[in-house]
């Protein structure tokens, strides 16, 4: 098929009556041309392709689509609004208003005045209605001033309890949740009941809610631990002193101390010290293996630095892997196992 010179395509975009060609450049048919719509003036990039499939220009359709300023004012009066601009954009860009009532001033979008949302300071609620409401909940507002919705007020209750509540909370119908049983728990409160329990003695000195973590320390061993009072009225008891109690599986005390744990990592250089290790090891997480398979025995000369892989091939062919670790912790730091064994 031929290809179509500059001068052809200029001659049949204006036979179409819609376009007019600047470029003195034609490459093909999806390559973008700067013209020009006939008839609102505006510039576009369109390419000869989209031209031949008659494609009209848009900003020609976003001008019908648009809605005219007389339009919005009309509507704008039946919502109780006085639009002062003479250009409307779109529903998101904010025009300056008067409300009907007072003549109050305000700057409000199109998409709010269909909503029916009307003037805040004509509707602001006054501190007599909100004591009224309040009354009808049985609490006694100690506030004279009402600032916004976000505000909390300072109340008193029937049975002479104090506290704050929002006006959105007053609309509910919510009275004292004291009176209720529903009140807020203090950390002191919590600390009170954990020591009761006794199991548990709370270290935060804030409370945030029933779900949120709490430090703690278990009145045994004073191990640390992290749960929240859910967990801690539920009666759990100390994970690390359930393992520690454990005859037949359960590690030295040591074992749960962090900084000794990463002594020994720090002392192999966080590396896996396996000559023989079959995998790239530098992604895979570090394990301190007992080499004895003795989970009591935690001293620094039954500890070795693996990788995940060789920790799980040292569960088979136990006495060969005792043996093969004592012998490179031997080389590498002079552990002597047999004066350890005799001392034993």
């Amino acid at each position: 098929m031929k290809k179509f010179t500059i001068k052809e395509v200029k001659i049949l975009a204006k036979r179409l009556g819609k376009w007019i060609i600047f470029d003195d450049c034609y490459e093909s048919s999806h390559a973008k041309l700067k013209c020009q719509c006939i008839k609102c003036g505006y510039i576009h990039k369109i390419s000869w392709r989209e031209i031949k499939q008659n494609n009209g220009c848009r900003e020609c359709n976003r001008r019908k689509k648009c809605l005219s300023i007389d339009y919005v004012k009309r509507k704008a009066l039946t919502k109780g609004w006085i639009v002062l601009d003479n250009y409307y954009k779109n529903c998101k860009t904010k025009l300056n208003c008067l409300c009907l009532k007072e003549q109050h001033k305000h700057q409000i979008i199109w998409s709010d005045i269909q909503q029916g949302v009307g003037c805040s300071k004509c509707n602001k609620v006054s501190i007599k209605y909100i004591k009224s409401c309040a009354e009808k909940n049985g609490l006694l507002i100690l506030n004279d001033v009402y600032v916004s919705s976000h505000m909390k007020f300072a109340y008193r209750c029937i049975n002479g309890h104090f506290g704050e509540m929002s006006w959105s909370n007053i609309q509910k119908g919510r009275g004292c949740p004291e009176c209720y049983g529903n009140k807020k728990l203090t950390i002191d409160y919590v600390k009170k009941q954990a020591t009761q329990f006794g199991i548990w003695r709370v270290l935060d000195s804030n409370y945030k809610g029933a779900h949120a973590k709490l430090n703690c320390e278990c009145v045994k061993h004073s191990h640390k631990y992290v749960l929240s009072w859910n967990h801690i009225q539920r009666g759990l008891g100390c994970p690390i002193c359930r393992c520690l109690e454990r005859t037949d599986t359960g590690y030295c005390r040591i074992w749960f101390d962090k900084v000794y744990r990463e002594m020994i990592l720090e002392r192999d250089g966080y590396r896996c010290l396996n000559p023989d290790c079959w995998k790239n090891c530098n992604h895979l997480p570090l394990h301190r293996h007992h080499i004895d398979d003795n989970k009591k025995n935690c001293e620094s000369e039954n500890l070795i630095t693996v990788c995940k892989s060789c920790n799980t091939r040292a569960q088979k062919d136990r006495l060969w892997h005792t043996a093969w670790y004592q012998a490179i912790l031997n080389k590498r730091y002079g552990y002597n196992y047999q004066e350890l064994t005799n001392a034993q």
